[in-house]
């Protein structure tokens, strides 16, 4: 009886396979995906396997998520999301002047296109005269801004792709004032940034997320990946 992928391995491999397809050919990307799966400790599947995977992954073609300066004429006409987003991009800014300059040697521009759609949809769920709360949501306007491209560049539902996101953002919103009722494994691994109160530790990996370092595992952001954060892809089992 054939071996039964392992649908997390299968979706790290598209990932992989979108983020060169459009430079490298099948071979090509074939090596690159066998580089990271070796150092991400996974099981490597064969060329013959990608290709066939490749053949069920229908892309589409979308524009670029364009950067949107700040108070440009896109931006939402309700009183309402003008302050969300002009409350973001001031949080942004400051993060931004305090680390990615350094990196990116340039002001602040704005966010894309998908944060900026993303962070008053998700407004309600934060309370953004808490600095550290207006910090979470540039992290999860940035995770379903991802999501919902890749939802559209794939034709998938962006519920199918959105489970853990949603769940993780559900989490912290219930548990943001009683960190001792989220799951000890959520709040010891990556993501207990989420719940850390500190300051300086929540910029540093806002802002690596606004230099675009991670990548999208499981429907989330996350840096390298690393064993105890792939329970964030979700089963019925898990708290």
């Amino acid at each position: 009886m054939p071996k039964q992928t392992d649908i997390r391995d299968k979706n790290r491999a598209r990932e992989i396979w979108e983020q060169h397809r459009t430079r490298l050919n099948v071979r090509a990307i074939h090596r690159e995906i066998v580089k990271k799966f070796e150092d991400e400790l996974r099981e490597v599947p064969s060329e013959t396997t990608l290709r066939n995977w490749i053949k069920e992954w229908p892309i589409k073609d979308i524009p670029d998520d364009q950067t949107v300066p700040l108070w440009d004429p896109t931006w939402p006409k309700t009183a309402q999301d003008i302050a969300t987003l002009t409350q973001v991009y001031e949080v942004g800014r400051q993060v931004w002047d305090q680390y990615g300059s350094f990196v990116e040697h340039r002001g602040f521009a704005g966010f894309p296109r998908s944060v900026c759609d993303w962070a008053p949809k998700l407004a309600g769920h934060f309370d953004l005269v808490s600095r550290h709360e207006c910090l979470v949501l540039i992290y999860f306007a940035h995770v379903f801004g991802r999501l919902g491209r890749y939802s559209e560049t794939h034709s998938v539902p962006l519920s199918e792709v959105s489970q853990s996101a949603t769940r993780l953002l559900v989490l912290w919103a219930g548990t943001k004032n009683a960190p001792n009722l989220a799951p000890n494994k959520i709040t010891r691994s990556w993501f207990g940034f989420l719940w850390d109160r500190n300051e300086r530790y929540t910029e540093e990996t806002v802002n690596q997320v606004m230099l675009d370092e991670f990548v999208l595992e499981g429907g989330l952001l996350v840096p390298d990946l690393i064993e105890q954060d792939t329970f964030l892809d979700w089963n019925g089992d898990n708290p």
